[in-house]
């Protein structure tokens, strides 16, 4: 619909101890993320950052001025505009889908060019 590109990544954890791998932190790609399994708690900040000013991961989400503040069961999804800072926390083992999309900027005249992916042979018997 976009004509931009789009991937489809999933994610999945069996441990509890991988609660909270990321972090707060915030991608240079807008996503839109399923929950497929489990439970998640996200936090959310409302506006996107100034990536000169703060680092992709922050220590403490609160300073931002957190906006969403919600857990997503299976089937929810949250939609994360890019640079906003986010926060997953795994409630229990999960597996979700997150479609990350790279929008061109309103001033470039070309599309962001496609990258390149290292492609896994998955057989399930």
């Amino acid at each position: 619909m976009s004509n931009e590109n789009c991937d489809a990544h999933i994610f999945f954890s069996v441990k509890k101890e991988l609660e909270n791998f990321f972090g707060a932190h915030y991608d240079t790609a807008t996503n839109f993320i399923v929950q497929a399994v489990g439970r998640t708690h996200w936090r959310c900040c409302k506006d996107p950052v100034d990536t000169n000013k703060v680092s992709p991961n922050v220590k403490n989400i609160e300073e931002y001025g957190v906006h969403i503040d919600e857990v997503l069961e299976p089937g929810d999804a949250i939609f994360i505009p890019k640079e906003v800072l986010h926060e997953p926390r795994n409630l229990t083992p999960r597996i979700s889908v997150s479609f990350p999309m790279r929008s061109r900027d309103k001033w470039l005249k070309t599309r962001n060019p496609r990258q390149d992916r290292k492609w896994l042979d998955v057989k399930f018997t």
